[in-house]
């Protein structure tokens, strides 16, 4: 994250568009951007939310959307039906719960603030198991939501104390 962010800052972008370009990066998505917003760039709690939600937030329906068109043309290169499995496999792997419980599913999946449970896997499982485009994102977009307040509150409750950092918090956000 902290080449992320130096590489990003020797560019020209502001604080605030490195927040909302970590925020729609796969690995990181807002989970990495509110932390990151909060205590390397002292963005207050609530400033730190509107970025990262919204810049998460933007790349859903384009995802959702895409996937489709980028599955067949990966289908017509030497290695793309490797790449295809390997993200079907990633995808499925992690599709319990919305095997389960369907669009409520996907939206839990989606808000739980882990890495690799957020929106750009959420929109891998729905494309993978056939589920609505319009529906997926509507969930996708609540769990988008509701991931962000889950780590506004996580990181409020970091930075005032109550939660104490052992240090594996920050390290894994690169602050």
């Amino acid at each position: 994250m902290e080449k992320i962010i130096h590489f990003l800052s020797s560019h020209g972008f502001s604080r605030e568009m490195i927040v909302a370009i970590i925020s729609v990066l796969p690995i990181f998505e807002l989970r990495g951007g509110i932390p990151v917003a909060h205590f390397a760039f002292n963005f207050s709690i609530l400033k730190s939310f509107y970025i990262s939600v919204i810049s998460n937030s933007l790349i859903v329906v384009p995802l959702v959307y895409l996937l489709s068109p980028i599955n067949k043309w990966l289908e017509n290169l030497k290695n793309g039906n490797n790449i295809i499995e390997k993200l079907r496999r990633h995808a499925l792997k992690k599709s319990k719960l919305v095997d389960e419980l369907e669009f409520i599913g996907l939206m839990l999946f989606v808000s739980i603030p882990l890495p690799g449970s957020g929106a750009w896997t959420g929109a891998l499982i729905a494309f993978f198991l056939k589920l609505s485009r319009g529906k997926s994102i509507i969930f996708i977009l609540l769990g988008v939501l509701i991931a962000g307040i889950l780590v506004s509150l996580l990181t409020y409750l970091l930075d005032i104390g109550i939660i104490k950092n052992t240090g594996i918090f920050l390290k894994k956000v690169g602050v």
